[in-house]
């Protein structure tokens, strides 16, 4: 058996998962997801990801119900097909602003334009307590509480071992503060310490 994960693309926070034989390769509609774009007047009103998001909640779906909600030149969102029907049905407003939506091809998903932060750091060691708590600017005591609250995912699977082996590339959800990206693994400094750069993407 394999695990497998569809959440419009790479860079997807939120995936929906599928366990299937090694011999079966799903395909995107497999996994039973449905990209939607907004269309409303962009001259007269401003819709964010937090407009979206509070708009879709107030209509009584489940979050895992909902995908990513991605802002760029266009506004689109990923939802379970089972409630795609409702959606377009219930959804009229946002921000009292008169919306439109549109089913389009999963491979037409846009990229966010997200501003992603750089950091440089110098850790003991790539464990995932030591690396968060860099990234959120807390003691390392704090970093290991959010571990064992499963406050944390990496690659979008919960984590639940402080002592968990970050490598170059691994996304990290971090529960009341947004993502991080390890971007690059340095070299080690004279004192035996290794050099980081991230990315956050806080709120």
């Amino acid at each position: 058996m394999k695990l497998e994960f569809q959440g419009g693309n790479s860079d997807s926070e939120r995936k929906r998962a599928m366990i299937s034989p090694e011999y079966f390769s799903p395909k995107d509609e497999d996994f039973e997801l449905v990209l939607l774009e907004l269309e409303y007047p962009e001259k007269f009103a401003t819709i964010d990801h937090r407009n979206v998001l509070g708009t879709l909640m107030s209509l009584s779906i489940e979050r895992d119900q909902l995908g990513d909600i991605v802002v760029g030149d266009k506004i689109q969102f990923i939802l379970t097909k089972n409630i795609e029907s409702y959606i377009m049905l219930e959804l009229k407003r946002i921000k009292n602003v008169p919306v439109k939506l549109h089913e389009v091809p999963m491979q037409d998903m846009i990229q966010s334009k997200e501003n992603w932060t750089t950091h440089q750091a110098t850790v003991s060691a790539l464990r995932l307590d030591v690396v968060l708590k860099e990234m959120i600017r807390k003691s390392r005591s704090i970093a290991k509480q959010y571990i064992e609250k499963k406050l944390i995912k990496v690659n979008h699977t919960i984590i639940e071992r402080p002592d968990f082996q970050l490598e170059s590339g691994d996304l990290l959800s971090i529960q009341g503060h947004g993502r991080a990206r390890m971007t690059e693994i340095g070299p080690k400094t004279k004192k035996d310490k290794l050099r980081i750069v991230y990315e956050t993407l806080f709120k």
